[in-house]
């Protein structure tokens, strides 16, 4: 049976799912058979696989697959959703990452919350799944394991679905209009998704969770680049901070952050230089200690302390003030660079896909 008792006897809308990929033979088999065996009907939704160039058996995979296969010469995410949307021929446009799968009524539980005319914007539930060992990957995964419990405490409580504050393309779906109406992904930034609630919000529509249409998320966890994607999406905040005054509190901690690398660094070359008194520095890293303090507490409290985890337990305190600090300085960079170097226009006008597919 392929239809909700929601939707039954009702116009079905007409969905396109865009898959993003490159070089991700590793997965797209596994994403596209959940994808093309939804309890939702095969002939009400279209698949549309955007591939950056992969050099890989990506594209090998996927034709093996009812999949509409797009080449995107660009390779990055944001040109990828735009040409997906472009191509896109349903009222319904949902997002999956090629390192996803999804449960199978992921697909009729998100469309039957657009019954409401006022939903833009459908996000489903996440499960992450960690794959490795690496440091990074088992504090992620107890940090996840963590959320879980405090949702499914929630969720006893919490209607189905419930209005959302954020907008995200992880497995979720908007209508086309409202896509095309917002002018598409800024591809500028670093992370395209995260603008998508303020521009949403001010086309009188609403997003909504609901958890119980969920995807599974399979992430690779190397600390590199977990490192540069968090200073580059808190980046992404800070200009955003500059165009709508948004993220106020990241905008504090920023501050606090840049201030108190100033203070250390004058205090570290004013013991060098005019060799002041080290009683000053001292003082100084004080809420540097109290900050580890804190995190090795953080960590028993993730149950990070045990064989398998005692690298990762040692490993959390200092990471956790590194992404801090990386947080502080990424968003620092965005709001500079917004307001002096003028690397990112200020989207007041939305344009819409075809006009800026011309230039």
């Amino acid at each position: 049976m392929f239809l909700t008792h929601k939707t039954e006897g009702k116009k079905m809308l007409f969905v396109s799912i865009i898959i993003p990929t490159r070089n991700e033979e590793k997965f797209i088999r596994k994403c596209l058979e959940s994808l093309t065996t939804q309890n939702f009907p095969r002939n009400q939704y279209e698949i549309l696989v955007i591939d950056g160039e992969s050099e890989d058996r990506t594209i090998e995979i996927a034709s093996e697959f009812s999949v509409k296969i797009i080449q995107n010469q660009k390779r990055k995410l944001a040109p990828a959703y735009n040409l997906g949307i472009k191509n896109a021929t349903g009222e319904i446009v949902a997002f999956i990452d090629a390192n996803a799968y999804a449960d199978q009524d992921w697909l009729s539980l998100m469309i039957e919350d657009f019954d409401d005319s006022q939903v833009g914007c459908v996000i489903g539930g996440q499960e992450c799944i960690f794959l490795g060992k690496s440091v990074i990957s088992k504090i992620r995964m107890a940090y996840h394991t963590r959320s879980k419990l405090l949702h499914s405490k929630k969720l006893i409580r919490e209607p189905h679905p419930i209005t959302w504050k954020n907008a995200t393309t992880f497995a979720a779906a908007f209508r086309k209009n409202v896509l095309i109406d917002i002018g598409g992904f800024d591809e500028s930034l670093d992370s395209v998704d995260r603008e998508f609630a303020v521009l949403i919000e001010k086309l009188n529509y609403k997003i909504i969770k609901d958890r119980r249409a969920k995807a599974y998320h399979q992430l690779e966890s190397a600390l590199i680049p977990h490192l540069k994607k968090t200073e580059k999406y808190s980046k992404v905040g800070g200009i955003l901070f500059r165009r709508y005054g948004i993220y106020k509190k990241s905008a504090l901690m920023s501050v606090v952050v840049l201030g108190y690398i100033i203070t250390i660094i004058s205090l570290l070359l004013g013991n060098i230089i005019l060799n002041l008194s080290f009683f000053y520095l001292f003082i100084a890293l004080l809420p540097l200690l109290g900050g580890l303090i804190y995190y090795f507490g953080k960590g028993i409290e993730l149950n990070l302390l045990n064989k398998e985890n005692l690298t990762a337990y040692i490993a959390f305190p200092f990471l956790s003030l590194l992404f801090i600090f990386l947080k502080g300085i990424g968003f620092t960079r965005g709001v500079l660079n917004t307001n002096i170097q003028g690397n990112y226009p200020f989207r007041t006008v939305p344009f819409t896909i075809d006009s800026y597919y011309r230039k």
